[in-house]
């Protein structure tokens, strides 16, 4: 069981079939990355993933699921705001300064995408206005125009 829900059977990609309703309901749009990040836990723990897409309002992130027990250690169901609430260490290059970048989350949901490898995303909270410029340059760095 994860997240509250048995274990579904993955389609014909390998991805879990409620991943896809999550992509359908999205408010913004995504642009995909591939940056390894720290993710702070209650208690002082760092669990390692990586970021996988980036939006306005949040990121999604994959790991393996020994990292995400560590992230959402009681397995239920995540409803109504109620996901831990994690930071997200992330280091971006400046020029020729590299810095790091530390942006509170709350765990929004938590799905299996295959055997070895979780989606979870995380939802924003308190951004101050330079964590947002940031994001707001990442999103603009990645988008292409449309032909």
């Amino acid at each position: 069981m994860v997240n509250g829900h048995h274990k579904q059977p993955l389609d014909e990609t390998g991805s879990h079939p409620l991943y896809a309703r999550f992509e359908q309901r999205r408010a913004f749009p995504r642009v995909r990355l591939r940056i390894p990040i720290q993710v702070g836990l209650p208690g002082g723990e760092i669990a390692c993933a990586r970021i996988y897409n980036l939006s306005p309002d949040g990121i999604q992130i994959r790991c393996d699921s020994a990292t995400a027990r560590r992230i959402h250690p009681s397995g239920k169901a995540i409803s109504d705001g109620s996901g831990p609430k994690v930071l997200i260490a992330l280091r971006l290059k400046h020029g020729a300064d590299t810095r790091t970048h530390v942006l509170r989350c709350k765990v929004f949901y938590l799905l299996p995408e295959s055997r070895k490898e979780v989606i979870i995303g995380l939802e924003f909270e308190e951004l101050k206005s330079e964590q947002r410029e940031l994001i707001d340059a990442m999103m603009s760095a990645s988008l292409e125009p449309l032909a």
